[in-house]
């Protein structure tokens, strides 16, 4: 209230007109007319920025799980005599002490666990959403294809195709309900 009468607060430098926003440069003299402008000339492109910032944080925590994993997994590879069921609940007994990691703001893993028949079955939850309003072919195709992408690439997991180890990925909504699982078999990656 006190600045209303201040000339220098009520004075209009470098007016734009209504509904413009003009690029100012301190270092040329030239000022902001408003907070505002500010505002609306750093916000364009954040709800993209966010998106890709998303899948980012995505990829470094599926990335970091398989380093756990992989850094687990060298100790299996040095000592082959070990029986693979006791090394496969070793590094899913690991894995779970970080467990939960939040990948994005919609999808949660949960944990490791061991399977019958030399499965390791990595379980996810997707938190916004319930189970009826999940494409699950959306999900099975693009989660399918990117740790199918991972395996193939990154040499530190071939012990999974020489031990004839297959991931099992599961998939509940925000409410623990069942949504999906997909599974790659070791041949998928040999």
């Amino acid at each position: 209230m006190a600045l209303r009468g201040c000339a220098a607060f009520n004075k209009k430098v470098n007016a734009a007109p209504p509904g413009t926003f003009t690029k100012f440069d301190v270092r040329h003299g030239s000022k902001p007319w408003t907070l505002a402008a500010i505002f609306h000339e750093h916000s364009f492109g954040m709800n993209s920025l966010m998106k890709n910032n998303k899948l980012v944080v995505s990829i470094v925590a599926v990335i970091l799980i398989l380093f756990v994993t992989t850094q687990i997994l060298k100790s299996f590879v040095r000592n082959p005599k070990s029986d693979l069921t006791q090394e496969l609940s070793k590094i899913a007994s690991d894995v779970n002490t970080k467990a939960p990691v939040m990948i994005d703001s919609s999808r949660r893993f949960d944990g490791i666990v061991v399977l019958p028949g030399n499965k390791l079955q990595y379980n996810y939850a997707i938190l916004n959403r319930e189970s009826k309003d999940i494409d699950t072919v959306v999900l099975i195709k693009v989660n399918r294809d990117f740790l199918l992408n991972i395996i193939k690439t990154n040499p530190d997991l071939d012990w999974l195709a020489k031990n004839n180890v297959d991931i099992v990925a599961h998939f509940v909504d925000n409410k623990g309900a069942y949504v999906c699982t997909f599974e790659l078999s070791h041949l998928d990656y040999k």
